[in-house]
């Protein structure tokens, strides 16, 4: 499979450079078994991430893939766990969801409910880059990283009840706003399940600072949002 893909991502690749898209690399991950694409690419134009999409699903002989990524330049497409992140948060669902219907296939695709050619079937493309049009601020895609493990207290935790748990947080948040971060922080070595179960009982009287980006801490509030002065955002 690993020889196959490599020539998929081969036309992949000579037909984004040849369509004048910067492209820096293709990749075929293993696990989609040749019907799932990303590529890197150093947008210029506005239509750059979709260009890119149209060709990915449309341009290979072989008739491959099915699904297409494309992600932005600082983007490592090897690491499933960049492509994850950027996938939930450079993706709006409106906009950046590209459709191309009855494209060729291989006739062993299963979704085309037969096995004799000619076959067709609906492809789609998701645009995971950063809006060059419409005055985003690009300091707010920044990508985010995986912070070191919680230390534990010394002597280790001292296990708590999950009413323990959610009396203690709802005198932690009450005492200054707290982060998400800050919350884990304080309860480092309780079991996780509790933490989220304690916290979620608290969820609904809680809102976040809207002047504290970006960790928007939470305080009991009656709404969503307030700012440092009190007030509903």
């Amino acid at each position: 499979m690993a020889v196959w893909n490599s020539t998929i991502e081969a036309d992949i690749y000579s037909a984004l450079k040849n369509a004048g898209i910067r492209v820096l690399d293709v990749n075929l991950p293993g696990n989609g078994s040749t019907n799932i694409a990303y590529a890197r690419i150093r947008t210029v134009g506005g239509g750059d991430a979709k260009q890119a999409l149209a060709i990915m699903l449309s341009c290979s002989r072989q008739w491959l893939p099915k699904i297409a990524y494309v992600f932005d330049e600082d983007v490592d497409i090897f690491d499933p766990d960049r492509v994850m992140w950027a996938f939930a948060w450079r993706l709006d669902p409106a906009k950046d969801i590209m459709i191309l219907p009855e494209q060729n296939v291989l006739p062993l695709e299963p979704m085309c409910n037969t096995n004799q050619p000619p076959v067709n079937l609906a492809k789609v493309g998701f645009d995971c880059t950063i809006p060059r049009v419409g005055g985003f601020d690009r300091l707010s895609f920044a990508a985010c990283h995986v912070t070191d493990p919680f230390a534990l207290p010394q002597g280790g935790p001292t296990a708590l009840t999950e009413e323990d748990v959610t009396r203690n947080m709802e005198a932690f948040i009450r005492g200054a706003p707290r982060s998400w971060f800050d919350i884990l922080s304080h309860f480092s070595g309780q079991p996780y399940p509790i933490v989220y179960r304690a916290f979620g009982s608290l969820r609904h009287r809680l809102g976040r600072m809207s002047d504290e980006r970006p960790a928007y801490p939470y305080i009991f509030a009656d709404s969503c949002f307030v700012d440092g002065k009190g007030g509903t955002s």
